[in-house]
Parts: structure tokens; sequence; C-alpha cells
């Protein structure tokens, strides 16, 4: 059977071709698999063994023997994945901040957050089911045991949010709530969150007093709600005086 060295099955080179047994093939195409998420069945123990015998050994010859393909055992060799040390120079370099009320834990800006003391990165719980948020497991100051949102943590740290406060929340740009970096967070209030959640915004004054003129020129409520981008009930709000009573 025919293989590809470098594990892409788009590069028909004829030097990144070569034949192998059904065997060999199989493993390959499972280490490719492997490769895709770097970290599958690979220890540290195993990344630095593979470096020491890289000096003696062909990557061809490391990859039969530990099951793995060429491009990840050139990877490792070369550094670019499974190096600690380089994992650990880019953790040192990250900006980290405390959270509020947790002094005990940092967060980046990436969202990761981790113990301060130990540098340990918490694991965050899982998505929830109901909202699809991510929650994180942390203790308190107090020394309460808290299951929190990972996003209302890190609006705290980066962007002020009073924790204590539910009033204040926190909406995803990109409506991506297990996307929880600093970039993606923004401060609202917990009326536009709740009209955030069912895919609405808030409008601004301009356009509330659009609507009550183009209503006052007789046009229809669908074909104000085109022209402002929002929905039927919202428009309809307006006009009938159930909601933005106070905008004049």
């Amino acid at each position: 059977m025919v293989d590809h060295k470098d594990g892409n099955p788009l590069n028909n080179h004829v030097n990144n071709l070569r034949y192998v047994h059904h065997e060999q093939n199989v493993r390959n195409s499972h280490a490719r698999w492997h490769n895709k998420f770097k970290s599958y069945k690979i220890t540290a123990r195993m990344a630095e063994e593979i470096r020491v015998r890289a000096q003696r050994e062909s990557n061809e010859e490391l990859g039969v023997v530990f099951g793995l393909h060429e491009a990840t055992i050139r990877d490792i060799v070369a550094g670019k994945i499974w190096n600690p040390l380089r994992r650990r120079r880019s953790m040192n370099q990250e900006e980290w901040r405390s959270i509020p009320g947790y002094s005990a834990y940092e967060v980046n800006r990436g969202g990761q957050i981790r113990n301060r003391r130990t540098g340990h990165i918490l694991k965050p719980n899982g998505v929830a089911n109901f909202s699809g948020t991510i929650k994180v497991q942390l203790r308190r100051d107090d020394g309460k045991k808290l299951s929190k949102l990972v996003a209302r943590l890190v609006a705290a740290a980066w962007l002020g949010l009073d924790v204590a406060d539910s009033r204040n929340c926190v909406t995803y740009l990109n409506n991506d709530r297990t996307d929880v970096r600093v970039d993606n967070l923004k401060l609202v209030s917990l009326r536009e969150a709740m009209f955030s959640s069912r895919g609405l915004r808030i409008l601004t004054r301009a356009e509330v007093l659009r609507i009550r003129r183009l209503h006052g020129e007789g046009k229809a409520v669908s074909e104000i709600a085109g022209v402002i981008g929002s929905s039927y009930s919202v428009v309809s709000g307006v006009i009938k005086g159930r909601s933005y009573r106070d905008v004049v």
C-alpha cells in the first residue's frame, strides 16, 4: 500500500510517498488521527524519551516504536508540541489578574483560571445543558466551595464586574457561550441580558423615535420591524406603549 510520509493525503509528491504493509498503513492512519488532537496517549516522559532517541534514530523508526506518525514525532523533536519549557514560558509571559472574592485564583485574558500558589489550571465542570455556559469549582475567600460561571469570573477580573450583584450581567459578543475570552465578553444590564438571550437587542433612543414616526406615517408594524432590524413584538411594544415609555 502507499502511505504519505507527512500525513497529508493531499500531498502526492513522489518524495512524500512510500510503500508500506497494511498493518503499518492502519497504524499510520490512527497516528494521524491522534496527531490531530496532539495529546492522545502521549505523556511528558514519552516525549522526552523521543527527543533523546531522536539523536540516534530516525523519525520513521521512532514512529514505528511509539505508534505515532512521523509528523507527530517531528513536532515533538522540534519542540512544537509537548514542550513543557515552552508552555511554562508562554504562561509566565501572560498577564494574570486576581479574581475579586477569590484571591487564591488568577485568570488570564483567554479565560483560563489557575491556582495562584500552585499554578495549576482549573478544569471547567463542562457545559451546562440548559444554558450552554461553562462553570468551574473554586473556593471563595471565606472557604466556601462554589461552582461559578467562568465568564463572570473573567469579567470580574478584567472588566470590573461585581460578582455579588446579580443585576450585573455578561453577554457573549459572538453568541458562543463557551468562548470566555475577555474580548468576547461585554458587561450589560439585566434587561439587556434578557433581550440578548431571546436573540433581541436594546433599541436606541433614535430608533424608538423613528418607530413612532413611521407608525404615525401609517407604516405597518412588520414593515417598521424590517426597517429597524428588530422583531415584530418589540416594535409593537413601542407603538402600544408597553415598552420604552420613558423615551421622549
